[in-house]
Formats: structure tokens, sequence, C-alpha cells
């Protein structure tokens, strides 16, 4: 599909460029049509396989005519396109809708058939070198809820920015040292005194999740005795570096139940002993972007377009938080990634500025920097705000919203609104096993497919070989023989490259999550057809159009296997 959408776009292209040599497009440049001549997947496939707004575009506000303009391309492309569009019309204000041929349909099945669990996927590499930053939760406690939506989020737009040819990498940044790694050893000390009966006073900032009396519970009768006696700041010290290694055990624990893998974990700790923090303070005082006032390192953010300076070295000698992350940040183009992509919490959304003011003084180019936030997620049971309990003080942990509603669920709820959107998760509505549920419904269409292809096989017309998996996977013979009916399967599936390349271009993994719903919907209603009216049955007394509407949905299985994968979710043979 990739290939027919370029080639409509080159010959609408080119039909443009001749209305203008006739001065039918008035005085439109060259370049405004090659942005214009753009066509995507109509929201409504009932309009088409196609549609370009490029009439309304290069129409509007001049004295060119969209609805002229549509119906002039439509009849260009008509004569054009011979073989491939069966259909192109302008409709309303100046859109352009194209239909294919049944042929184009056929292509597009065996094609699918061909690549098998492939389909969608970029022929080659020709990407950007991408890394995805995300979650990247300090090692003080265990993953929340927010964690868990960018877990899903980071994780699902990796593997789509992969799917459409990009070279990616999943990287995971440890804030492993610091005032807040400090804050856990003295958490951990403070607990590990009351526990014997010492006095101990709590830090007021302290982390006060039961995991943390956990993992002084958990040290051995010797060390627990050591610790003891020791000094508070050193004790302390030991302690967080003993609850830092527990709970990044965790950490990965819960991201390897909940599907995601990361390729890369950069130790911010580590970043500091070989130096390059410090080589960045250097680049950016050599550069002269900083300054001293009251004793700290300030770098003059408001000339570097943020709407203040910030401090860059505390005037005890430590680094502000944002520090480490500038050079952090400086190692990824250097190390020639030309995409780099960060998801962050919606508390992080001042630290936007700062970092590419940051990243600007050090003369780099922030048009490869790609900052986006992960908004919050409500959890919900039903009508009322989820009250779960939680071992993490005053947060719901991911590992609990797993243990309700299964990885599954939990990862298709996440990815059911734009990232930059609040959340609001129904816990029970994610547990119902019916088509109520969206991840459920979706599965469901995949288990009715595997579950025509296993009475199929109880058919002796039908050999065993003629079935992988779940799937028919025979010839591609008697084509000829879908109706109609049959072949509006064919449009939906064809979206599916479409689709990816979208989502990778505007980094939006909820675009799947729609697509694998309306892809699920339109097989639903081809079964309910089936269900009603035995001529729409795909295993017949017609052997001839039975194998063809085995081969149909067949290819329909894989294309919907393909986006259960991309959003990191299982795609069962029976529900």
């Amino acid at each position: 599909m990739r290939k027919l959408k370029q080639r409509i776009e080159t010959l609408l292209s080119k039909a443009l460029s001749e209305l203008k040599t006739k001065g039918a497009l008035g005085k439109i440049k060259e370049g405004q049509i090659a942005e214009a001549a753009v066509c995507e997947p109509p929201s409504d496939p009932e309009r088409g396989d196609l549609a370009s707004a490029c009439a309304l575009q290069l129409g509007k506000n001049r004295e060119t005519n969209p609805k002229q303009l549509a119906a002039l391309l439509a009849e260009r492309l008509q004569e054009s396109a011979g073989g491939i569009v069966k259909e192109a019309r302008a409709e309303g204000p100046g859109f352009l809708n194209i239909c294919f041929e049944k042929q184009v349909y056929l292509d597009l099945l065996k094609k699918i058939h061909t690549l098998g669990p492939d389909c969608g996927r970029a022929e080659s590499k020709t990407g950007r070198k991408v890394q995805v930053e995300f979650v990247s939760a300090n090692p003080t406690g265990p993953l929340s809820v927010a964690h868990g939506r960018q877990a899903a989020v980071g994780d699902c737009l990796a593997r789509i920015l992969d799917y459409s040819g990009h070279d990616v990498t999943r990287e995971y940044f440890l804030n492993d040292t610091g005032n807040q790694i400090d804050l856990l050893g003295r958490s951990i000390h403070a607990r590990l005194l009351e526990a014997a009966g010492r006095e101990s006073e709590f830090p007021e900032e302290g982390y006060r999740g039961d995991y943390v009396r956990d993992i002084a519970a958990g040290l051995g009768t010797d060390e627990r005795n050591r610790l003891l006696e020791l000094d508070a700041g050193k004790a302390a010290g030991e302690l967080s570096r003993t609850g830092m290694k527990q709970i990044l055990s965790g950490i990965k624990k819960d991201l390897r139940t909940f599907r995601v893998k990361f390729d890369e974990w950069t130790s911010q700790a580590r970043l500091e002993k070989k130096g390059a923090v410090d080589d960045t303070l250097k680049n950016l005082k050599k550069a002269g972007y900083t300054y001293e006032k009251d004793g700290a390192l300030w770098i003059k953010g408001t000339e570097l377009g943020d709407f203040q300076d910030r401090v860059l070295v505390k005037a005890d000698g430590s680094y502000t938080y944002r520090t480490p992350d500038i050079a952090y940040h400086a190692g990824k183009f250097a190390r020639g990634f030309d995409w780099i992509i960060d998801l962050w919490g919606p508390d992080h959304h001042g630290h936007i500025p700062s970092l590419t003011s940051g990243v600007k003084a050090l003369g780099l180019d922030t048009k490869g920097l790609d900052l986006r936030i992960v908004q919050q997620c409500t959890l919900w049971k039903g009508k009322e705000k989820a009250k779960m309990s939680t071992r993490a003080g005053s947060f719901v942990t991911l590992r609990e919203v797993m243990d309700e509603v299964g990885v599954d669920a939990a990862r298709f709820f996440f990815l059911m609104r734009k990232m930059d959107s609040q959340l609001d998760f129904d816990l029970e509505l994610a547990k119902q096993k019916s088509l109520e549920n969206p991840v459920y419904y979706v599965q469901y269409a995949h288990a009715r497919i595997a579950g025509i292809s296993t009475h199929a096989l109880k058919d002796p017309r039908f050999k065993k070989g003629d079935f992988t998996d779940s799937l028919y996977c025979g010839k591609a013979a008697g084509l000829d023989a879908l109706t109609e009916e049959d072949l509006k399967l064919v449009p939906i599936m064809a979206r599916l490259p479409l689709e990816v390349d979208g989502a990778a271009r505007n980094l939006d993994p909820q675009r799947i999550t729609k697509y694998a719903h309306d892809l699920s919907a339109v097989f639903q209603r081809f079964y309910t057809l089936g269900k009603k009216d035995p001529a729409y049955r795909v295993v017949t007394d017609d052997t001839d159009l039975s194998r063809a509407r085995l081969y149909l949905i067949g290819a329909f299985g894989y294309v919907l296997r393909a986006s259960l994968s991309l959003l990191g979710i299982s795609a069962p043979s029976r529900m």
C-alpha cells in the first residue's frame, strides 16, 4: 500500500503541475504542490481507499475553486491510473476520494500472505537513527501507574518506529546519584532504627512506602547489627546503594512482565564519574552562556529561548538535576542519533525549555530533539475513583494494575488516548470478558478467525499443511470467487502500513489502538453477516469460494496480529 500511495501522490503532483502550467492554479508555487499532493486513508472507509484534501488546500482563499479543482483532478487521475483506480470522485467542498480496482485488492491479499507476520513493515531500514528514552523512573520506589502509562506509550512508539523503517534504540536513564538517592538511604536507616527499638527521626521528605520497611527488614542479622553500629551518615550511604539495587531489580522485573525491554541503561553516576558532566560545563562556559551569581553557576537561558536563567551548579558545589541531563543529551547527539525522543511525566513540563536551551548552548541541532509529555492516568472502578490498597505509599503501582486486569488489558487501556491527553482507566471494564471491553473485542476478532480455521481443519476438503499457526496459508486459488461483500475486508487491511507510518510521523501510538479496534469492527460485521446468512459463511459447500474466503481471513489474521504485536498485546486463538 505504501507504493500505491506513492504512485497516486506522484500522479496527483503531476496533474497539479500541468494545471499550474496552464494557469489553472493561479499563483501557486511548485513547492506548495509537492506539500499538498498527499493522500491518506479516509476516516470513513465507505468513502474510498485513499483521500486527498489537496484541492481544498490549494484552492482555499485563492481564485481557484476547490470543487472544480477536485473534479479536474478526479478526471485526470481516472485517465492516468488505468488498471489501478476504479473510481476517483470529487466530494463535498473539495475532497478527492479514490477507490481501487478489484485486482489491486487481490494483489494486496497475496502480498500480505507473502509477508505474513511482517505485513505492513517497511521493506528496509531507510529511516532515521532514533533514540527513545522513556520511563526513567528514579530507583527510589516501585513503578507507579503514571510510569506504567509511560512504559506502554514508549514501548509501543519504539515498536512503531522500528516497523516503519527507523533504527531504534530504547533507553532508560538512571538517576542513581544525588539528593533523592541519599534520601532513600536515610529513609531505610530510619526504618532500621525503628525496627530495632532505637530512637529515630524519619526524614521530612523521606520515602514512606512499606517497601522501605521491607528493605530494612530483609537485611540479614549480621548485616543489620553491623549497620546499627555505624555512623548514621555512613550507614545511610550503604543503605542507599542496597535499597537502590533492590528497587531497580523490582523495576526491571515489572518491565519484563509488562513486555517492555530496553537496549541501554545509562547511569548518571557513571556519567559523572567519567567526567562527562564536568566536560559539558566547560563547553557551556567556553560558549559564553554561563555566569556566576550568589556563589552559583547559571546558564543564560533567556538568551537561548528559555523564559528564565537557570542554576547549573549550586553554591555548595552540587549539580542541579538539569546539568547531568544536558550532559546526557549531549552524549546522545555524540552517539549519532538524529532523532532524540524523550517521554516525560507532566511534572517535567518546565524542564523542556531548560533542557532545550542547554542543548542549544552546546551548538547542537534542537530540531532533532523531540520532548513529549505523557499525561496522568486516573484509575476508576465504574463511576468511582479506584481506592486500591498499595504498599507504595501514596500511589498505586504498575504491578497492582497488572495483577488486577492483566498485561494485555493494562497496555491497551494505557494506549487508548493520545499521550498528551488525560487518561481515565476503568479497571472494571478492563476485566470484563465481553465485547464492551475494547481489548477483549479486538482479541476476540482474532480468536474467531482462528476458530474458523480450526473448524475448516475438520473438513476433509482442506489439508492440514494449508494451515499455519491457526491461519490458512494455502495457495491463492479462486480469489475471483470473492464477492463484493468479501472484498470490503481488504481496504482496511491495506491501511496498516499507512497507519504505522502516520503513527511514527506524528508520534501517536494511540492511532494503532484505534486502527486495531476499527479492523476488528470490520471483521465482527463480516462474521455476524455469516452467522445470519449461510451464503456469507467462510466454509460453505462451494469449495473454491471456501478456499478463497479462508485465504481472505488468513490475510486479515496476519494484519490483526501485526497490529496487536505493535501494541505489545497477545493474539489468542481461543477465548
